[in-house]
Protein backbone atom coordinates (compact mmCIF):
# COMPACT_ATOMS: atom_id res chain seq x y z
CA UNK A 1 0.00 0.00 0.00
CA UNK A 2 1.24 3.25 -0.68
CA UNK A 3 1.76 5.87 2.05
CA UNK A 4 1.99 9.37 0.68
CA UNK A 5 3.61 12.13 2.59
CA UNK A 6 1.76 14.69 4.59
CA UNK A 7 1.45 18.05 2.57
CA UNK A 8 3.57 19.57 5.24
CA UNK A 9 6.63 17.98 5.49
CA UNK A 10 10.19 18.70 6.24
CA UNK A 11 12.85 18.19 3.70
CA UNK A 12 16.85 18.75 3.32
CA UNK A 13 18.14 20.45 0.22
CA UNK A 14 22.09 19.01 -0.69
CA UNK A 15 24.17 19.22 -3.68
CA UNK A 16 25.35 15.70 -4.65
CA UNK A 17 27.64 15.23 -7.22
CA UNK A 18 27.36 12.46 -9.98
CA UNK A 19 30.52 12.15 -12.88
CA UNK A 20 31.69 15.10 -12.16
CA UNK A 21 28.78 16.99 -12.19
CA UNK A 22 26.91 18.66 -9.32
CA UNK A 23 22.87 18.15 -8.67
CA UNK A 24 20.88 20.15 -6.22
CA UNK A 25 18.57 17.10 -4.16
CA UNK A 26 15.70 17.48 -2.12
CA UNK A 27 14.45 15.13 -0.23
CA UNK A 28 10.87 15.02 1.97
CA UNK A 29 10.67 12.88 5.14
CA UNK A 30 7.65 11.34 7.03
CA UNK A 31 7.18 12.97 10.52
CA UNK A 32 9.43 10.33 11.98
CA UNK A 33 12.00 10.93 9.46
CA UNK A 34 12.12 8.31 7.27
CA UNK A 35 12.78 9.59 3.41
CA UNK A 36 8.98 9.88 1.74
CA UNK A 37 10.04 11.65 -1.50
CA UNK A 38 13.09 12.63 -4.02
CA UNK A 39 13.72 15.11 -6.35
CA UNK A 40 17.05 16.50 -8.20
CA UNK A 41 17.42 19.43 -10.40
CA UNK A 42 21.08 19.42 -12.46
CA UNK A 43 22.30 21.60 -15.11
CA UNK A 44 19.84 20.26 -17.95
CA UNK A 45 17.04 21.35 -15.75
CA UNK A 46 13.68 22.50 -17.91
CA UNK A 47 15.80 22.21 -21.55
CA UNK A 48 14.05 19.27 -22.30
CA UNK A 49 17.01 17.70 -22.36
CA UNK A 50 16.87 13.46 -22.16
CA UNK A 51 18.84 13.57 -18.88
CA UNK A 52 16.51 16.21 -17.32
CA UNK A 53 13.63 13.78 -18.15
CA UNK A 54 15.84 10.38 -16.78
CA UNK A 55 16.31 11.97 -13.60
CA UNK A 56 12.92 13.26 -13.17
CA UNK A 57 11.59 9.61 -13.81
CA UNK A 58 14.15 8.31 -11.25
CA UNK A 59 13.13 10.49 -8.68
CA UNK A 60 9.42 9.76 -9.36
CA UNK A 61 10.20 5.47 -8.91
CA UNK A 62 12.14 5.87 -6.46
CA UNK A 63 9.91 8.08 -4.44
CA UNK A 64 6.93 5.78 -4.89
CA UNK A 65 8.53 2.94 -4.13
CA UNK A 66 9.65 4.49 -0.33
CA UNK A 67 6.23 5.26 -0.02
CA UNK A 68 5.41 1.84 -0.87
CA UNK A 69 7.67 0.89 2.27
CA UNK A 70 10.78 -0.01 0.36
CA UNK A 71 14.32 1.28 2.10
CA UNK A 72 16.66 3.42 0.11
CA UNK A 73 19.03 0.57 1.28
CA UNK A 74 16.86 -2.14 -0.28
CA UNK A 75 16.68 -0.17 -3.28
CA UNK A 76 20.06 1.02 -3.84
CA UNK A 77 21.36 -2.59 -3.17
CA UNK A 78 19.74 -4.02 -6.50
CA UNK A 79 21.22 -0.88 -8.36
CA UNK A 80 24.53 -1.28 -10.37
CA UNK A 81 28.27 0.12 -9.03
CA UNK A 82 31.08 0.12 -10.91
CA UNK A 83 34.68 -0.10 -9.52
CA UNK A 84 37.01 2.36 -8.25
CA UNK A 85 40.96 2.84 -8.79
CA UNK A 86 41.02 2.26 -5.38
CA UNK A 87 39.07 -1.35 -5.56
CA UNK A 88 35.88 0.30 -3.53
CA UNK A 89 32.82 0.25 -5.47
CA UNK A 90 30.83 3.83 -6.71
CA UNK A 91 27.66 4.22 -8.11
CA UNK A 92 27.31 3.52 -11.74
CA UNK A 93 23.86 5.67 -12.05
CA UNK A 94 22.34 8.64 -10.42
CA UNK A 95 19.49 6.66 -9.42
CA UNK A 96 22.33 4.52 -6.95
CA UNK A 97 23.88 8.10 -5.83
CA UNK A 98 20.21 8.81 -4.75
CA UNK A 99 19.45 5.68 -2.96
CA UNK A 100 22.90 5.63 -1.13
CA UNK A 101 22.75 8.93 -0.23
CA UNK A 102 19.19 8.49 1.28
CA UNK A 103 20.32 5.19 2.94
CA UNK A 104 22.43 7.66 5.70
CA UNK A 105 20.28 8.30 8.57
CA UNK A 106 19.35 11.67 8.86
CA UNK A 107 19.79 12.95 12.78
CA UNK A 108 18.65 16.03 12.59
CA UNK A 109 15.46 14.82 11.07
CA UNK A 110 14.81 12.46 13.45
CA UNK A 111 15.87 14.10 16.58
CA UNK A 112 13.24 17.19 15.14
CA UNK A 113 10.16 14.22 14.49
CA UNK A 114 10.41 13.29 18.24
CA UNK A 115 9.36 17.21 19.36
CA UNK A 116 5.46 17.25 20.28
CA UNK A 117 3.77 19.77 17.58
Amino acid sequence: MRHRPPWRRQAEIQTVEFNGVKYTLCVGYYQNGDPAEVFIDGPAKHSGHTLDRESDDTCILISVLLQCGRSARKIGESLSTEPTFEGDESPATLAKLICDHLAVPNLRLKEWSTIDH
